[in-house]
């Protein structure tokens, strides 16, 4: 394991880009001075953490993820790329993320043309587990904590049965929801989303 190398730039001294050991200090200052004129651009002030993953070589795929927040609400974006000098797609999908939170609430569009498909090979690994307290809310706002944080699926508690619930990326409608009850029925059948959930 290695220690992440945090970059800065004096323009945007509260944005922090933290990566391994395969990014250069010129690539870390690029990468904070683009994400920052993104943020600027929506006069986001209080910073960004934005983290870096290479590929063993240091070329090949770039994750890239921002942490932030936009207004008063925590918000993440995750995009890869093709590599360190290919930023144009992960800043639009920020650009575009920050603009859709602003904006009123809807459910974000599935599939989503500007994410590329993350795709896990046959005897995968999990490499780490957390313990976290799920948050008690409904299954709506789960969507929208899933929208804000850019995730594909969303643990939490429902607030109206008490069991615990997940919403996550589907098509057609673009998100559906499970609960704890529908994973046990013996019949086959479990409850439906509400209509608020039907996305599409």
């Amino acid at each position: 394991m290695y220690a992440l190398k945090p970059w800065s730039v004096r323009e945007f001294p509260d944005l922090t880009v933290l990566s391994g050991p395969r990014v250069s200090a010129s690539q870390g200052e690029y990468v904070a001075r683009a994400v920052g004129r993104v943020l600027a651009h929506h006069e986001i002030s209080g910073g960004a953490r934005v983290r870096l993953k290479t590929g063993a070589c240091g070329r090949g795929p770039l994750i890239m993820q921002v942490n932030l927040r936009v207004g008063e609400l925590p918000a993440r974006v995750l995009a890869v790329t093709t590599g360190i000098d290919d930023l144009t797609p992960a800043l639009l999908r920020l650009d575009r993320h920050i603009a859709r939170m602003y904006g009123q609430w809807c459910p974000r569009p599935w599939p989503d043309p500007t994410r590329r498909l993350l795709t896990i090979t046959t005897g995968a690994v999990v490499l780490r587990r957390k313990s976290v307290v799920l948050q008690r809310t409904t299954p709506l706002e789960a969507v929208a904590v899933m929208d804000a944080m850019d995730y594909d699926a969303h643990l939490f508690t429902d607030v109206e049965t008490g069991e615990d619930a997940v919403v996550y990326r589907a098509g057609p409608r673009g998100c559906d929801w499970l609960a704890n009850d529908m994973c046990i029925c013996r019949d086959g059948r479990g409850r439906r989303a509400p209509a608020s959930l039907r996305c599409r």
